[in-house]
């Protein structure tokens, strides 16, 4: 039986909102954790990263992983929906299997 476990960051970085990246990262991922919460999903959230860019347009970029998986009867589709409500992302999967038991 295969597992699927869905993944996506949340990203901003400080060339688009100097002053406010980090804190809008936080604020989107609050408002996914808040939207997810309400289908039948288990949600992991790892810390927020900060990565630092140097180069013509030096900035600093912050990011937040989430893992979503299913936990009863909800389409990836609804998933996205709540998702994307509040930032879009680029989704991608983990597949895990699982050896049937004699």
């Amino acid at each position: 039986m295969i597992k699927r476990t869905m993944y996506f960051d949340v990203i901003q970085d400080t060339r688009f909102s100097p002053d406010t990246a980090r804190e809008n990262v936080i604020e989107w991922v609050n408002k996914i954790h808040n939207q997810l919460s309400k289908l039948p999903v288990v949600i992991q959230i790892d810390s927020i990263r900060e990565l630092k860019f140097s180069g013509n347009e030096p900035c600093m970029s912050y990011r937040q992983r989430i893992y979503v998986k299913k936990a009863g009867k909800v389409t990836w589709d609804t998933i996205y929906k709540a998702v994307n409500s509040i930032k879009p992302c680029v989704y991608n999967f983990l597949l895990c299997t699982r050896a049937k038991s004699a």
